[in-house]
């Protein structure tokens, strides 16, 4: 991680790590471990974009619903600290595995219900960063356990603040966008 970070930082970019990432934009946001960092706009414009891969809880229960749940509630927080912060144009690009219990999560309608629309989204290639390895919420398990999620399909999608007219069409019906589940790159 540590060449990865010199590598962001040469090309003039900054890494924050340790974010809360319900809080960003107040100040004392950092909170666990990161020194209660305040992330901010940059500069005047704002950020051209906001990454947040593999959001999750935690293990805080065993209860699949009260975990979709409690994720649900990370990202619509997540979301809406995040979009103050955009440069115009910026995006926000999440990415969640695919299957249960993630699907659950509804992310394209929680995104939409804070005013973002999903500009693309393409499945996750983990061999395009080099020296990846996922890494659990709870932190691994001695010896390397049975589950590696690098190896698991997932999803990447890039939000854009939708334009004000929340997907309506100007006669009051939604647009809609036929999906081929068959391509890697797909418009949502």
């Amino acid at each position: 991680a540590r060449e990865n970070i010199a590598y962001i930082e040469e090309q003039g970019q900054r890494v924050l790590y340790g974010v809360d990432a319900k809080k960003l934009g107040v100040a004392g946001g950092g909170g666990g471990g990161g020194g209660g960092r305040e992330v901010t706009r940059k500069g005047e414009g704002g950020w051209e974009r906001v990454v947040w891969n593999f959001p999750h809880v935690g293990g805080l229960t065993r209860d699949v619903n009260r975990q979709v749940r409690y994720n649900q509630e990370l990202l619509v927080a997540f979301f809406k600290a995040a979009v103050p912060l955009l440069a115009p144009g910026g995006t926000i690009v999440v990415t969640i595995f695919e299957g249960e219990p993630y699907e659950l999560w509804n992310i394209k309608d929680l995104a939409r219900h804070v005013g973002l629309k999903v500009g693309r989204s393409f499945k996750f290639q983990s061999a395009a960063y080099p020296g990846y390895k996922h890494a659990r919420t709870l932190g691994n398990i001695e010896g390397g356990g049975g589950w590696h999620g690098e190896s698991r399909s997932a999803r990447t999608y890039i939000f854009e603040v939708n334009g004000g007219d929340g997907g309506q069409k100007g006669d009051g019906t939604k647009n809609k966008r036929k999906r081929n589940d068959s391509t890697d790159d797909e418009a949502d």
